[in-house]
């Protein structure tokens, strides 16, 4: 069993080229393409981790998590109180221990939720490679002066309507605790609409800014040079992004709907 899951991952990644293919040909759409590329990537690596689970006896994943949290709570008891009471300043060593304590209780915490929603950051990671392949691929193809299916362009994504009200919905469902399993498939499926929408109000963003900044590795820098300057904002620039495109979803502010087919949106 372990063999034939080896053989269909190293398929599905080989089913990633004939989908380029069609794609380039315009049989698929540009997202249809890097869709269908995503899926194959998870179907990969779902097998993957099947094998090795079928191999060893255990589930890899959790091995691996619970290892890489377990040598961060290591390094974190490796302080010595003393040297806390140097690092927070003023502090009595009563202060420092409970300062600790709350460090490592946050970390269980932490590592129980990213275990949670790691299917969903699985799913957002390869979506993204997926989209980066595709959108290196067509540039090259493009140099030759090749001929190329449109791709839409990194200013032209919007969710729809629909995806707001998902979002809410998965929310909603995953405050129930009573069930974990359900409320954790609802909370991935929240997380990759986040994702995505997070992605849509960037979009969005570039879209005003290329009307100041047509030159694109210009825009690129500015947008390098603004995470590096406001790297302590991110969570609230990361909420305003998904808010942007939550409202754009149902004013479509660019007016893009005339252009959502051509885009494969």
């Amino acid at each position: 069993m372990a063999s034939i899951l080896t053989i269909l991952s190293f398929v599905a990644i080989g089913s990633i080229l004939i989908i380029m293919v069609f794609t380039f040909k315009n049989k698929f759409s540009f997202l249809q393409g890097v869709y269908l590329s995503t899926g194959a990537l998870l179907l990969s690596f779902i097998s993957s981790v099947s094998s090795l689970k079928i191999q060893t006896g255990e589930n890899v994943i959790n091995t691996i998590i619970e290892d890489s949290f377990s040598q961060i709570s290591e390094m974190i008891n490796s302080f010595s109180i003393e040297n806390l009471q140097k690092i927070l300043g003023d502090v009595t060593s009563e202060q420092a221990l409970n300062f600790k304590a709350n460090v490592l209780s946050t970390l269980t915490e932490t590592k129980i939720l990213y275990t949670m929603i790691f299917p969903a950051i699985i799913i957002l990671t390869f979506l993204g490679v997926s989209f980066l392949i595709f959108i290196t691929c067509k540039n090259i193809i493009r140099l030759f002066k090749k001929e190329s299916s449109p791709y839409p362009k990194l200013g032209s994504f919007k969710p729809s309507k629909m995806s707001a009200f998902v979002l809410v919905f998965s929310l909603i469902c995953a405050s129930f605790k009573t069930v974990p399993v359900i409320s954790g498939a609802f909370l991935n499926i929240a997380i990759i609409i986040l994702g995505i929408f997070a992605f849509c109000g960037f979009s969005l963003l570039d879209f005003k800014i290329s009307k100041k900044i047509a030159n694109t590795p210009l825009r690129i820098l500015v947008y390098i040079s603004v995470i590096a300057l406001t790297y302590g904002l991110s969570a609230i620039l990361l909420y305003a992004l998904i808010i942007a495109a939550i409202f754009d979803s149902h004013f479509d502010f660019r007016h893009l709907k005339p252009r959502k087919e051509k885009y494969g949106e």
